[in-house]
């Protein structure tokens, strides 16, 4: 697990580094069932759908419905040191069947 807590604007949130060194972030969960440090098999659920966030729509609760943000994140290289995203329905087509996670 890279990150179990709250990022503004997102709310409570869970990030996992995979071996291959993509992310994942899931955010605005209502609940966190993970916690740093922790490890994580493909299909375990990670936190609970939720509507957290913080920034504009106040404190702890958006105005939203619940609802999942779901990122996979890569870097993008060493001469271009932002971050990348990718399409989330391409990345779990093809990591579909995707081994045990160990968290870091």
């Amino acid at each position: 697990m890279t990150f179990s807590g709250i990022i503004s604007g997102y709310g409570e949130s869970v990030a996992i580094t995979l071996p291959s060194g993509e992310r994942n972030l899931y955010t605005h969960l209502r609940t966190r069932d993970v916690k740093k440090g922790d490890r994580v098999a493909t299909g375990q659920q990670v936190g609970e759908l939720g509507r957290t966030a913080n920034g504009k729509c106040g404190r702890y609760f958006c105005t939203s419905p619940p609802h999942l943000h779901f990122e996979v994140i890569t870097d993008a290289g060493p001469i271009n040191r932002s971050r990348s995203r990718v399409d989330p329905e391409k990345w779990l087509a093809a990591n579909a069947a995707a081994p045990a996670l160990v968290v870091t």
